[in-house]
């Protein structure tokens, strides 16, 4: 799964999405869970503006260690893990590269047209 190579090391890429729904004012990750993650080794991108409505700054990924990514298309063809609190589009899924995982409550009795979209895509 590891598609990126640092310094001579694996790196996984971890994507974490803004959310679309706009009743939802949850993010996938924290500040502390993206520190937690760069700690480990991973290279973590942050959609623009993916922590606003949880009252994270932009500024508090970036102190973290995260980028922020210029666009969340971006973030779905490059990353190897995709966060996420409520499962995404089906346009985001078939954006994903093939292969990557996706986490987040994806509600599959609600969204059988999301987990269709995720089964044809090759995503786990």
């Amino acid at each position: 799964m590891v598609r990126e190579t640092i310094k001579g090391r694996n790196v996984m890429k971890i994507g974490i999405l803004k959310e679309v729904h706009a009743d939802e004012p949850r993010v996938a990750a924290s500040a502390e869970t993206v520190k937690k993650l760069v700690s480990l080794g991973a290279k973590v991108e942050v959609e623009v503006k993916a922590g606003d409505r949880a009252s994270i700054l932009e500024s508090h990924y970036k102190e973290a260690g995260a980028s922020i990514a210029k666009t969340r298309k971006d973030i779905l063809k490059a990353s190897d893990v995709v966060l996420c609190v409520r499962a995404p589009a089906i346009s985001d899924i078939s954006g994903m590269k093939k292969g990557a995982v996706l986490v987040g409550m994806l509600a599959p009795y609600n969204n059988e047209d999301v987990l269709s979209a995720v089964k044809t895509a090759g995503i786990t």
